[in-house]
Parts: C-alpha cells; structure tokens; sequence
C-alpha cells in the first residue's frame, strides 16, 4: 500500500503541475487506477 500511496502524490503533483487541478474525469480514472492496482496487489 505505500507503493500505491507514492504513485498516487506522484500522480497529484503531475496532474497540479500540468493541467487544472479538482477535475472530476482525472479524480475518476486515479480511483479507477487505484482500484486496479490494489486488484492486482
């Protein structure tokens, strides 16, 4: 689970830096990651 926990601040900073934060589509497809990783974990 702390391997999921780096990517997902790694995924935060990348999706702060380039595009524009709070976007319900990019918040959707990180759980949808999320849920896939911990399925395969």
């Amino acid at each position: 689970s702390e391997q999921a926990r780096r990517s997902e601040l790694l995924e935060r900073a990348k999706s702060q830096r380039s595009s524009r934060p709070s976007r319900p589509v990019l918040r959707a497809l990180w759980l949808l990651k999320a849920f896939i990783v911990f399925a395969f974990l």
